[in-house]
């Protein structure tokens, strides 16, 4: 599983996709709620759980309640970082014009076992061209996920989805301490709608299942 993108501005519409996802959200809030730490819902919570058990010991209760829907990150690390300043120090110095500035984003998927995801968020880019390069970075920054209770025609939207939201902020803070680190002006990235990314991988994947049944 992975997705690209070139550019910030791309928007995607695939309404049974838009509504799956927001299902997932939805789910995902009710997961967070069902275990929130000590679960302590105020006086009624705890007589409602206090009398459950009461009845399951009675033999009168419907059983214990299936667990909900759980997404647990268990490790983030970064696998791969480079960055050049191939020109400094001339290109330190104050500039006639803002530099352009490109940026990719790439997310693969692989799975490690039947409930853990390595997902990999690869963001490469830099600022000028040419003689005029001011500086180039590449950053695989990755992570581990346990995908639990949810159904199977979920999973690659949650991963693909929830994964790489999650790992952004730390890698957009590595990318940034690294510009900084070449004497340069932190570059920050803006915010990446990773459920756009997502349909867009599906757009194309389903744009080359079209051309090869031509």
């Amino acid at each position: 599983m992975g997705s690209a993108a070139q550019g910030r501005n791309a928007r995607f519409s695939d309404a049974p996709t838009s509504r799956a996802c927001l299902a997932i959200g939805a789910m995902l809030r009710d997961a967070q709620a069902h275990y929130r730490p000590n679960g302590r819902r105020g006086r009624s919570g705890l007589w409602r759980r206090e009398q459950l058990t009461m009845a399951d010991q009675n033999g009168n209760g419907a059983g214990a309640p299936q667990a909900g829907p759980k997404f647990s990150v268990l490790a983030q690390y970064t696998k791969d970082l480079s960055f050049e300043n191939p020109n400094a120090p001339r290109t330190l110095g104050p500039q006639q014009s803002a530099p352009n500035i490109s940026i990719q984003i790439n997310v693969n998927v692989r799975q490690l076992a039947p409930s853990d995801f390595e997902v990999s968020l690869m963001l490469e880019g830099g600022a000028g061209q040419g003689a005029d390069t001011m500086f180039k970075f590449e950053l695989n920054y990755a992570g581990v996920f346990r995908v639990e209770n949810f159904p199977p025609e979920q999973v690659q939207p949650v991963v693909m989805i929830e994964g790489p939201r999650l790992l952004f902020p730390f890698a957009r803070q590595i990318i940034a301490d690294a510009v900084r680190g070449g004497s340069y002006p932190p570059l920050y990235i803006d915010p990446i709608d990773f459920h756009a990314l997502y349909l867009q991988r599906l757009a194309a994947a389903g744009g080359q299942q079209q051309q090869q049944t031509a």
